[in-house]
């Protein structure tokens, strides 16, 4: 009785999950409007979203015959590789009944070859303010070489704060029994959604084909939101909010960020009355690294108060920290414009940790190298999350 229970609960979910709004959806066709991400190479975020642009190989000689797109004319194609995609985080406040859905299939280009238990989909979340996991929360492996497409009909769902692993029926070519969709739907009261996909598989005849990646959820309609329209736009050394009201309903409106999209810092805050009717700039000279989330707070005439959305912003780590000369006899300077201080290590060419320091914030860091022998070095900086690189030339 407890297991139709689970069952019956799967059901009601993607029920409700077909009349979902989109929050955010990628097919990796590189439109401007697709979830962004960032590929990763050797544990260090690129700079880059090109990793978006899917793969336009329709699989016309595959098994199944051309099985990897599901819609459109691009996928997300891994063959004889491992690829991994951090996508950004996503502020799902105001949201209930959150689901995020991948489509997926492993095809080959031998019918006597296919996906194994080597060969993998890991699908990683994090929620709110928690980490990445150590451990999956969703594993797909391929078994005894199986191959299937886009109408293997059996949908593989799961809470995404469970753990889950999926392997299809040993040597899988039946789509009754086979699935190419996963399921991970979010508990009520998620703030924020992180997503790291890694793919691999270990021969040049199996591919692994990922598309339509799209988080799902039911908007609030109680959310109280203001009526007028607002933008962020991103600079090297700041961050620029813009906002226009013909008519503010508002007596006070504050400009607020976050580094966790939950607990807010008044930035600015300006009577209404100061900007009826006109195109207003608030410009945050302090940004945060890496991500950050900013919103609006209005209070009216009675003290009631409106929230905006959120938006996220993410500051480049190459903005934050400079290092000169890359040519160095003795002595090095690193600049930082962040509000934090930082730890720094400093490697040689094999990877070798020779000095750990400290930079501090907004100031002119010197760093002695003169007991350096010639080479190649690098310093490295973790900010954000991610790992900064800065190369010099020892002389």
């Amino acid at each position: 009785m407890k297991f139709l229970t689970v069952i019956a609960s799967f059901l009601v979910f993607i029920t409700e999950l077909n009349a979902q709004d989109t929050i955010r959806y990628t097919s990796f066709e590189g439109d401007s409007l697709s979830w962004k991400g960032a590929g990763i190479d050797s544990g260090s975020v690129l700079d880059t979203f090109s990793v978006l642009i899917g793969d336009t190989t329709s699989g016309y000689d595959d098994v199944p015959f051309r099985q990897r797109i599901a819609s459109g004319k691009r996928s997300w194609q891994v063959n004889d590789n491992q690829d991994t995609i951090l996508f950004e985080p996503v502020v799902t406040t105001g949201y209930d009944s959150i689901g995020l859905k991948i489509r997926f299939t492993g095809t080959s280009l031998n019918r006597g070859q296919g996906l194994d238990q080597n060969d993998s989909i890991l699908i990683f979340v994090a929620i709110d303010t928690n980490r990445f996991s150590s451990m999956p929360n969703m594993t797909i492996t391929g078994s005894n070489n199986a191959q299937w497409g886009y109408d293997a009909d059996s949908v593989l769902t799961s809470r995404a704060d469970s753990f889950i692993q999926y392997n299809p029926p040993f040597g899988a070519t039946d789509t009754l029994n086979t699935s190419s969709t996963a399921i991970l739907y979010f508990k009520t009261g998620t703030n924020i959604i992180k997503l790291k996909i890694l793919v691999a598989n270990n021969q040049n005849k199996e591919v692994w084909n990922v598309d339509n990646i799209v988080l799902l959820g039911k908007k609030n309609r109680k959310l109280a939101l203001n009526n007028y329209s607002w933008s962020i736009e991103p600079m090297p050394f700041r961050v620029v909010i813009h906002w226009h009201d013909e008519e503010p309903i508002c007596d006070r409106r504050t400009v607020q960020r976050s580094r966790d999209g939950l607990k807010f810092l008044d930035l600015y805050t300006v009577d209404c009355k100061d900007f009826e009717g006109k195109n207003v700039n608030y410009s945050d000279e302090n940004p945060l690294d890496g991500w950050s989330y900013y919103r609006i707070r209005d209070i009216d005439k009675g003290g009631s108060i409106l929230l905006s959305d959120l938006k996220p912003v993410y500051r480049k780590p190459e903005n934050i920290f400079k290092l000169y000369p890359t040519t160095a006899v003795s002595n090095l300077t690193i600049h930082s414009i962040s509000s934090l201080d930082h730890e720094y290590i400093l490697i040689n060419s094999a990877g070798t940790t020779l000095k750990k320091g400290l930079i501090l914030n907004h100031s002119e860091n010197k760093l002695i190298v003169s007991d350096l022998s010639a080479g190649m070095y690098r310093i490295l900086i973790l900010s954000g999350g991610h790992w900064t690189y800065l190369p010099f030339i020892k002389i």
